[in-house]
């Protein structure tokens, strides 16, 4: 008769103890229960500006996409938000839930994508974006090219890039003049210059009437602005001139999910 009341006792205790566990984890759970989950297509892409004889004609920045409509909550969600290193996107749940962010500015940006129910709870996460730039550069019939200005230099004081990627065509076209006569050839050489103007790589060449030479190169210096230069040596002749410059990062970017 004891054992059994011992037994019964002993039942009991588990019985409350398990109700009372129960619960406390129930109630944690219901506490901060934001499933956060957002998609995106892209993290990543180039900016491209395009320049015509030191002009700006067009400039192409990179739009991303965040979406967070598969979030849920066992309350209400009121807002969803990203925050950057310079501002913060905020849009209200009854309002939509996707954010676009433009970027005009090469960099490796940190992302703190987060959701916020109706108790202030809030549930985040982290989107590492990776962003390049890509400048076109054209003159045409000049012989005193304009430097172009490589500003590798992150605007988020971030994470620097990889490397600087450089295409140069030089061409100095045909001339027939009334006399039957041609062009003369043409003496130039490519030059990276760095902010004390040291020539940091450079390349010589001699163009014929008619002719064309290319330079291409990788800089890994990017932690200070540098100038590609055209600089003549000899000859008169006017010359077209056409750069693709790049900034190139490590692709560290997280990954789509979508």
């Amino acid at each position: 008769m004891i054992e059994m009341n011992k037994s019964t006792i002993l039942l009991t205790i588990i019985i409350l103890l398990s109700s009372s566990l129960a619960g406390c984890i129930s109630d944690g759970l219901e506490d901060n229960s934001i499933d956060l989950k957002v998609e995106f297509s892209k993290t990543s892409g180039t900016i491209i500006q395009s320049y015509t004889d030191g002009e700006l004609l067009s400039n192409e920045n990179v739009i991303l996409n965040f979406d967070f409509s598969k979030t849920k909550s066992s309350n209400s969600i009121t807002s969803f938000g990203i925050e950057m290193y310079d501002r913060e996107y905020l849009i209200e749940s009854d309002e939509g839930s996707e954010i676009s962010i433009e970027f005009s500015n090469h960099g490796f940006f940190h992302l703190n994508v987060y959701a916020i129910d109706e108790n202030q709870n809030i549930e985040n996460m982290s989107i590492f974006i990776r962003i390049e730039q890509t400048i076109h550069w054209t003159e045409s019939n000049t012989n005193n090219p304009i430097p172009l200005r490589i500003e590798s230099i992150p605007s988020n004081d971030g994470k620097y890039p990889e490397m600087i990627e450089v295409f140069s065509k030089v061409e100095n076209p045909s001339i027939i003049s009334d006399f039957g006569g041609g062009g003369q050839s043409v003496e130039f050489t490519w030059q990276i210059i760095d902010r004390v103007d040291d020539v940091c790589q450079k390349k010589s060449s001699q163009v014929e009437d008619g002719e064309s030479d290319e330079w291409e190169t990788i800089h890994f210096n990017t932690y200070e602005d540098h100038d590609l230069k055209i600089i003549y040596d000899d000859g008169q002749d006017n010359v077209n001139i056409e750069h693709h410059v790049s900034l190139i990062y490590s692709d560290d970017e997280t990954l789509p999910n979508v």
